[in-house]
């Protein structure tokens, strides 16, 4: 069974913290992976939206962003013991409206 998560974690360092419990870890670039070739990672990171405000340049109009807090992570997952430990996972936030989800 296909199983979609959208985590929210305070910042990069707590995504490793808390999603090395499942045996997720950085790789020598730095990318979040894990071993289980059943698991797809998009390292969302950082994200920001139109504030509603906007400026003006060179006479076109502008949307100021404004960052919502945390770091990102979506995580597909064909695995579904693991799907079910990370649906368990302590002190984990997920965010009510993902702005990118899984096509």
């Amino acid at each position: 069974m296909i199983s979609d998560f959208y985590f929210k974690f305070a910042d990069k360092e707590a995504t490793a913290d808390h999603l090395g419990l499942l045996g997720f870890y950085r790789n020598m670039v730095g990318e979040l992976v894990h071993d289980n070739r059943r698991i797809s990672v998009s390292e969302v990171g950082i994200i920001s939206v139109p504030s509603g405000e906007v400026v003006i340049s060179d006479g076109e109009e502008i949307p100021v962003m404004e960052r919502i807090d945390g770091w990102h992570v979506n995580i597909r997952s064909l695995d579904d013991e693991l799907s079910k430990n990370m649906a368990s996972l302590p002190n984990q936030e997920f965010p009510e409206t993902p702005t990118q989800v899984w096509a």
